[in-house]
Order: structure tokens, then C-alpha cells, then sequence
């Protein structure tokens, strides 16, 4: 295919409704990401003609996290795009090669600063999943794809017209998205947090045999639990992925501050809320001096020859909450320790004393942990958990 002012060069990628090729515009002789769109993609002209008015309109947008459009056209039967060509790769493969939950977080932040940018200027980008977020070469992220963007509705008679279109991708649609109801900002949100979900554990949070049931899925079954080392961010996923739009984050903006406010108290974020159904609290609960948390590292030779790594941990507490927040900050610290040693982990010892009336808290704690998939290394390390009685 020829385009005039471009020279095509290979193809680069492919979706549901468009090809993207590599290629040169000639006029600046720069490389562009060339997405072309096929008339009968659209089902009908007035949505092709959509698509370049939108597109324009789209293609004004300037801000650090969202793909810059240079040109829209159309030759014959088709529309084409000319793009930023981004070469970092896409979001769907670095969550293959998994992202630590910082990662994550710094990632979704960025495509929320994008949304909330799009949201300002009156448009729903209706697709948002992890093919769609590319990276620049200094690893920002950047969304892409607003094919199928959406102005924000404004009054009854444009939701009428626009209800009975379904689009986007099932994995990731609003249960009022795949139910072809008239939506706003906060179906964007759903579907990041579906997205960040994935980010953090490498799985999509439903899966089905077909689209029909997946989405399904998304409209009634209930938002599934995060792993027990990442259960800070259970109250997160919860907001975004509501299934009533009401009960979301409302704004792009207000995700961004919750997300903030959560990384910058993070002894309490690590509180376990699905063991004694605890919230996220403002300060640290009062602590008696001998109410605390001892965590030690070091070194021995196995055999004489081979090093390697002991963590020692010492948690005292007689009250609960205070108890899981101790907890879970050691099963955090034992995680980073085990990603920096890998092999040349050894032994694992924890020490807790508590009050008797905590025994069946600290039995869960533990058992949560040995049977989480995120610490399938501790079967090899067979960690020593001893309990002592605070009465003696």
C-alpha cells in the first residue's frame, strides 16, 4: 500500500480493527508508527467519518503519557494514522517479564496522569489494557489507541445513539461498558484497575472459554483477592474495579492521590485487610515499647565453601491489628531479601511473642503465607516459625 508523504517499511503489529507499519515520513524524515484502518472496520460511514473527526480532534492532544498523533487521512477505503513510533516495547510484555510492585505502581500513575488529561478534555478512551501502553526508550509510559475514544456524552438524546455500540476489548470492559450502557470516565477506571491488577500479578483477574462469558464474569462475579504479600493494595483494586460506577474513584485524579497516599505511609499500608477485616488508617496505632519488630540478616558457609543468607526475624506484640502490621511488614522485607539472594537463601527463622488470645490470628498469618503462590520458595527453605507465650 502507498500513502502519499510516507514510505511504508514493515509491519509492526496488529489489533482487532487495525495494521500498524513502520515507517518514514518523508517530510521530516522521521520514523512514525502508521496504523491504517479499513472502511468496513467502522460497520458504516458515519462511524468512519467519527473516527477522523475524533481523531483530529485526538491528534491536538499534547501531554508526556499520551502517543502524539502528527497526521490523519484517508486513502481509497482507508484511514491512516501517523504516530509517535515508540521502541520500548509494549506493557504486555513487560508484565511477562514481571514488574515489581513499584514498577507497577510509577507505570499506572502515568497512564492515570493520561487519563485524567484525556477525562479534562471531554473524551473516554474505551480500550484501555496493556497492548495499548507502549514505552519510550527512557522506559516512561505512554497510552496509545484512542481508535475507538469516545467524547464524553452530555445529555440523553447522544446516549441513546451511542448505547446500542459495543466496543473495546471484553478482558477489560465495564460491566456498563459490555452491557452497551451510556458511560463516563469512571469505565476507564475499571478497566485500569483490571489492568493493574494484572500488572501486579501477572494474571488477568477472569478468565472464560469466550468473550460472552468473560464479560459476564465482569458484571457478576465478585473482585478476586490479591496474593497475601500484596494485599496493600486490595482496598485499590476494590474502588476501581466496583461493579457500580458510584462506587469508584470518580475522577483519574482522585485514583493518583489514594494510589500516593498509599506509598507514602507504607508501614501502614502492609495492614491485612482480608484476615481481620482492617482499613487503611491515617497514622501508625500506638505502640508499647515492647510491642516491635526485629528483622537481621547475615551470612554463614554451607559445608565450609558455599555462602549463604540467614534471615532472623523477631516480632512482640499483644494486640491484633498491631500484630498484622508487623507481620506483614516482615513478609515484605522477606520477599525483597529472597529477590536479592535468590539461590544463596538459607535459613529462615521467626521468633513471635504474643498475648495467647492472638494464636489463631498468627496461625492464619502464617498459613496464608505458606500457601501463597508469591512464596512457593519458602517449601524449599522450610522457614522456622516459633511461638512464644507473652505469660510464659
Amino acid at each position: 500500500m502507498k500513502i502519499p508523504g510516507y514510505s511504508v517499511h514493515r509491519k509492526i503489529g496488529k489489533g482487532g480493527m487495525a495494521t500498524v507499519f513502520l515507517a518514514t515520513q518523508t517530510s521530516f524524515e522521521r520514523k512514525v508508527a502508521l496504523k491504517i484502518i479499513a472502511d468496513s472496520a467502522f460497520g458504516g460511514q458515519s462511524l468512519a467519518d467519527q473516527f477522523m473527526s475524533e481523531a483530529k480532534i485526538i491528534g491536538s492532544f499534547s501531554h508526556p503519557h499520551i502517543v502524539p498523533v502528527y497526521d490523519v487521512g484517508r486513502i481509497e477505503q482507508f484511514h491512516y494514522l501517523a504516530m509517535d513510533y515508540l521502541q520500548g516495547g509494549d506493557l504486555s510484555s513487560w508484565i511477562k517479564s514481571g514488574l515489581t510492585p513499584e514498577e507497577s505502581e510509577q507505570i499506572i500513575i502515568q497512564i492515570a496522569k493520561a487519563l485524567h488529561f484525556a477525562h479534562g478534555k471531554g473524551y473516554i478512551h474505551r480500550d484501555i489494557k496493556p497492548d495499548n501502553i507502549l514505552f519510550r526508550e527512557d522506559n516512561s509510559a505512554v497510552l496509545t489507541d484512542f481508535g475507538i475514544a469516545q467524547p464524553l456524552l452530555k445529555n440523553s438524546s447522544e446516549s441513546s445513539k451511542r448505547e446500542r455500540i459495543v466496543v473495546g476489548t471484553p478482558a477489560y470492559m465495564s460491566p456498563e461498558q459490555s452491557q452497551g450502557k451510556a458511560i463516563d470516565a469512571r469505565s476507564d477506571l475499571y478497566s485500569l484497575g483490571v489492568m493493574f491488577y494484572q500488572m501486579l500479578t501477572r494474571e488477568q483477574p477472569y478468565h472464560a472459554d469466550n468473550s460472552k462469558v468473560l464479560l459476564i464474569k465482569h458484571i457478576k462475579d465478585p473482585i478476586p483477592k490479591l496474593p497475601f504479600a500484596l494485599q496493600r493494595y486490595q482496598p485499590i483494586i476494590d474502588n476501581l474495579m466496583a461493579k457500580n460506577s458510584d462506587e469508584r474513584f470518580q475522577s483519574a485524579l482522585e485514583f493518583i492521590k489514594a494510589l500516593e497516599n498509599l506509598a507514602e505511609h507504607p508501614d501502614m499500608n502492609e495492614v491485612i485487610t482480608s484476615i481481620a477485616d482492617l482499613k487503611l488508617v491515617d497514622k501508625e496505632p500506638e505502640k508499647e515499647e515492647s510491642q516491635s519488630l526485629v528483622i537481621e540478616e547475615n551470612s554463614y558457609r554451607k559445608l565450609g565453601l558455599a555462602k549463604r543468607y540467614a534471615l532472623n526475624c523477631s516480632i512482640k506484640s499483644n494486640e491484633s491489628q498491631h500484630f498484622l502490621l508487623l507481620f506483614s511488614q516482615f513478609t515484605r522485607r522477606l520477599i525483597e531479601w529472597h529477590n536479592q539472594h535468590g539461590g544463596q537463601c538459607g535459613k529462615i527463622h521467626c521468633e513471635i511473642t504474643i498475648d495467647p488470645m492472638l494464636a489463631e490470628v498468627v496461625k492464619n498469618s502464617i498459613d496464608q503465607v505458606l500457601n501463597d503462590e508469591n512464596f512457593d520458595f519458602l517449601k524449599r527453605l522450610k522457614p522456622d516459625f516459633k511461638i512464644i507465650d507473652t505469660n510464659g
